[in-house]
């Protein structure tokens, strides 16, 4: 999926979508041999949580420890405890 639809399904615009991936919040994506971002559909997930963890209060360096503890595979007692 490139760039346009990925902003399209999540209603972000490309700054707010660049910033998140220079913080760490989201993975690495796959650029064409042109360039242009290739992203997976997970990141759609992604950016739901980003903007419901930010809705909900998180802050940004609050919302990357709970995406790295949902890598690590940790419990949800953990992610509450934050």
């Amino acid at each position: 999926m490139r760039t346009k639809e990925v902003l399209n399904k999540t209603d972000i615009d490309r700054e707010t979508l660049r910033f998140y991936e220079r913080k760490g919040l989201l993975p690495q994506t796959r650029r064409t041999d042109s360039g242009y971002r290739v992203f997976s559909e997970k990141i759609i997930d992604r950016l739901q949580f980003i903007k419901t963890a930010k809705s909900a209060g998180f802050t940004l360096t609050e919302i990357r420890e709970l995406v790295e503890l949902k890598q690590k595979g940790a419990t949800c007692k953990v992610g509450r405890e934050i």
